[in-house]
């Protein structure tokens, strides 16, 4: 990421984000040429990816496609007025998803995912909010965004198949070349039209919301065998009305409700840890059908091979006093004491070996958790890579 002279990453943090929208002029200026619409397309014919067309009708109605598309859907559209966008393009394809390594400014499982869209003249998706941050990089072609930073009417359009706002006021214009950034923040209404036919990357950040950990705190409380229940000593005659909930009964439900008494540091960071590595169904990393045991994890590291996370995966980690918490698409393992410094290493994007572990002594202790993941589809092995240094080590 290029900044511009007098702004670093530190005076964005605290100046920009989730606070206001900023332009940042050729910012990445040669990522554009790592895709073309033609490669757009091809995927967009995928079964296991995601897109839509989003067409504007002359008479200015909307109508949405989904995918897996033909080739011949694309014939019949025309010139003007249409947009294919497909999600999760860098789980596809490898140097797309080395694109999000010039966002290492912010936490790494905060990053969501490239969303990229290809635009003929006029094609836009119309006035909208993100209730998340988005990076809107600018592919080949130019494309001008209307933006009113703190709308006073969020109200949608009725009868569409987008969630469009009623009522848009754009404030300002932000017209992008190949290679610029805008970032906006949650809650800005945008208004994006392709001026000539063009591509736009879109960077988007994770932000689970209350019902997403609420979520996980339920499965979470379940799995418990300590967890409180409801309960009513000092039932009083006047509560008993048949069916009826009385107000005392819905206060203790709402204590229940409150768990202060289970709601600790630690269940809290299992519920984001959960909630932002919970990756969709059907980009879930496919289990493995011959699940290695521990001893025959050790020996192969030991032996000098080496893991990495599947490219579909999503790792994330929490340290405290009593070790760490390692997160991969949605599930947790406890590490304990020592074991602990090593999760940073389980959840680098890198990899890891005998080294990176620790030597074999600590790879023994956390062969079971590796085995874990492995057989979950979360990490991988990394083909005929032997990792020599640590064959050194222990020579």
């Amino acid at each position: 990421m290029r900044w511009p002279a007098g702004l670093d990453p530190e005076d964005f943090l605290s100046g920009y984000w989730q606070q206001q929208p900023l332009r940042l002029d050729s910012a990445l200026p040669d990522v554009p040429d790592l895709l073309d619409g033609d490669d757009l397309a091809g995927l967009a014919c995928e079964d296991e990816v995601e897109s839509r067309l989003v067409i504007t009708q002359p008479d200015g109605t909307w109508e949405v496609r989904h995918g897996p598309f033909r080739e011949t859907d694309f014939a019949g559209l025309g010139e003007r007025g249409w947009t294919l966008l497909v999600q999760d393009v860098d789980k596809h394809i490898a140097e797309v998803a080395a694109v999000l390594e010039s966002f290492a400014f912010l936490p790494r499982w905060r990053l969501d995912d490239v969303m990229v869209s290809y635009a003929a003249p006029g094609g836009s998706v119309g006035p909208h909010i993100d209730s998340y941050d988005v990076f809107l990089l600018q592919g080949i072609g130019t494309r001008h965004w209307s933006i009113d930073p703190a709308p006073a009417d969020v109200s949608l359009e009725s009868g569409v198949p987008l969630r469009l706002l009623r009522n848009f006021s754009p404030r300002t214009r932000f017209d992008l070349a190949t290679g610029d950034v805008l970032y906006l923040p949650p809650g800005v209404a945008h208004h994006g039209v392709a001026d000539v036919p063009g591509m736009t990357w879109s960077i988007g950040l994770r932000a689970p919301s209350a019902g997403d950990l609420l979520r996980e705190l339920a499965r979470i409380l379940d799995e418990e065998p300590a967890t409180a229940r409801y309960a009513d000593p000092g039932l009083s005659p006047d509560e008993v009305a048949g069916a009826g909930l009385g107000q005392p009964a819905v206060r203790r439900a709402l204590h229940l409700l409150g768990t202060s008494q289970q709601v600790t540091e630690d269940v809290a960071a299992r519920c984001l840890g959960c909630a932002v590595t919970r990756v969709k169904t059907w980009l879930r990393p496919e289990a493995s059908t011959a699940v290695p045991d521990p001893e025959e994890v050790l020996a192969r590291l030991t032996g000098g091979a080496r893991c990495q996370p599947h490219p579909w995966s999503r790792f994330a980690w929490f340290r405290d006093r009593a070790g760490a918490w390692l997160f991969a698409d949605g599930e947790a393992w406890r590490l304990r004491d020592a074991d602990g410094e090593f999760a940073p290493a389980l959840a680098a994007a890198a990899g890891f070996g005998l080294r990176q572990l620790g030597g074999p002594d600590r790879a023994g202790a956390l062969a079971a958790v590796i085995s874990a993941l492995i057989g979950q589809g979360s990490l991988e092995w990394v083909d005929d890579d032997r990792e020599t240094e640590a064959l050194e080590d222990q020579t």
